[in-house]
């Protein structure tokens, strides 16, 4: 009996166990090796990865290593993108708001004119406001948005009038008429400077919003150098400047470019950047 038992018991365990391994090996024809792998990605999305994961790494360091970590990261791009544009000896602001760098270097350019302008606040300006100047065809928000922030970064509650942004006209007998008139711009300035009033920064355009005009922007480097104003250029015909086939020979357009790299590389998470010359900054 004990043994019928046990011959009954074997053949059962046997079968069970046979019956496993045939449900384990119809699972493993169901589900092939290729359906479980990832997707292959192209050297955008790698890099897009790359990035995310490397910001997932930052986020777990000590401040100190933090400061370290991202402070080669930010010198390492900086001179990347120098070599890059032929901008050298520039420095760099990332930032995910095209508008941002500009209302930077706004305030840069408030303390190089207004030595006093962080003790004394809107008093250094009520005597000499300052004044920004902005083609007709730029779009309004730009100079709107200065307006507003360009001294909230420093104190809270103070923004800049409307009144110290002058726009100029564009070309109406010469050239394009989307360009901006280099001697309407002159003449502003002039009567700015006879008003008590300090010429701060002159915004061109490499690729003008509705049609891609360029402004005359060796003209405006003239005048500007003559009456000490900075020189922003934004545009995304800055993206020639990289195609150039003489690498080492520098480019001093202006004071200043925007390049939203993001845009030119169709890869949206990447920051805005702001090239500048270094030698203001502090």
């Amino acid at each position: 009996m004990h043994f019928l038992r046990m011959r009954v018991w074997g053949e059962t365990k046997s079968d069970l166990i046979a019956y496993e391994d045939s449900r384990e090996d119809s699972s493993d024809e169901d589900v092939s090796p290729g359906s479980a792998s990832l997707p292959q990605l192209d050297p955008i999305a790698r890099l897009s990865v790359v990035t995310q994961s490397v910001a997932a790494y930052a986020g777990g360091l000590e401040r100190s290593h933090l400061q370290r970590f991202s402070s080669r990261i930010t010198s390492d791009t900086t001179r990347w993108l120098s070599h890059l544009f032929r901008f050298f000896d520039c420095a760099a602001f990332f930032h995910e708001d095209v508008l941002e760098g500009i209302v930077r270097l706004a305030r840069m350019m408030l303390h190089y004119k207004y030595p006093k302008y962080l003790e004394d606040g809107y008093e250094a300006l009520s005597v000499r406001p300052p004044v920004i100047y902005s083609s007709v065809a730029a779009p309004l928000g730009v100079v709107q948005y200065i307006c507003r922030q360009a001294s909230a970064l420093l104190l809270a509650t103070l923004g800049l009038p409307m009144v110290c942004v002058r726009p100029v006209p564009c070309n109406t007998m010469f050239g394009s008429q989307q360009k901006m008139d280099v001697a309407a711009l002159d003449r502003f300035i002039q009567e700015d400077k006879a008003n008590n009033r300090v010429p701060l920064i002159v915004l061109a355009d490499a690729g003008t919003t509705i049609a891609g005009h360029v402004d005359n922007l060796s003209r405006l480097q003239e005048l500007c150098k003559t009456h000490d104003i900075w020189l922003h250029i934004r545009g995304h015909s800055l993206a020639a400047l990289s195609m150039v086939s003489v690498p080492n020979v520098p480019t001093r357009i202006a004071d200043s470019l925007t390049l939203p790299i993001g845009v030119w590389l169709g890869i949206p998470a990447l920051p805005v950047v702001v090239s500048f010359d270094k030698t203001y900054y502090a």
